[in-house]
């Protein structure tokens, strides 16, 4: 069975659309934050301060948008340079959006449910992981590694944007109160099946399908 084409012309739209929730939350909290001095918000059971949700924002933000052109084989093949370059960035932003949303997770645990709590601590970690090993590959020129764990630390992150999709119809038909653990399981779940979805992508391809790898001239 042939590779999943990644290259097609709907990537670009479904992951501009996927981008499009983090975006905006990033920017309405950061409107709150130095525009209405507003530096408390309220989560869930308790508040959770502003400045590290408006850095894991910010970050998570960067990264899924600069993140979609990096993942998008088509413009990172014609743009060698650009990729590079921005890669830092993303590798920068990833990090910072892991760390700070470990941080708020462990210290504002009133914002998670118990298997939401595990959820995010294993998602963040395996975020700072993945990108960890994705530099490494490529210091090593091993690309084909460097690309798949990418990927992987993008499939990991997109639930920020993918499950606005998905909770905000599961909130209309059923209501917030009383499905915290339905609402919780739905996130949780949400990681996995990314992933899932990035290992289909990044399995091993036929001889007929044409190699969407990156030239040397990345590295």
């Amino acid at each position: 069975m042939d590779s999943i084409a990644v290259n097609g012309r709907a990537l670009p739209i479904v992951l501009f659309l996927i981008c499009l929730p983090p975006t905006a939350f990033g920017g309405f909290i950061t409107f709150q934050l130095f525009f209405q001095n507003d530096w408390a918000m309220v989560f869930a059971a308790e508040s959770v301060d502003s400045l590290p949700l408006v850095i894991h924002a910010t970050a998570s933000a960067t990264f899924l948008c600069l993140g979609a052109m990096q993942v998008w084989p088509k413009f990172r093949n014609r743009n060698l340079i650009w990729h590079k370059r921005a890669g830092r960035i993303v590798f920068v932003a990833g990090i910072v959006g892991a760390v700070s949303g470990l941080w708020m997770t462990l210290i504002h645990t009133g914002i998670s449910g118990p298997i939401l709590f595990w959820g995010r601590f294993i998602a963040s970690g395996f975020w700072v992981v993945a990108l960890i090993l994705a530099i490494y590959a490529i210091s090593k020129r091993d690309i084909h590694n460097h690309q798949r764990w990418m990927i992987r630390a993008y499939a990991i992150a997109l639930p920020a944007g993918s499950l606005a999709y998905i909770l905000f119809p599961l909130v209309l038909i059923f209501g917030e109160e009383g499905n915290d653990l339905m609402f919780e399981i739905v996130q949780v779940v949400a990681w996995p099946v990314h992933l899932a979805v990035a290992e289909w992508i990044t399995r091993p391809k036929s001889p007929r399908t044409p190699d969407i790898s990156m030239s040397e001239e990345t590295i």
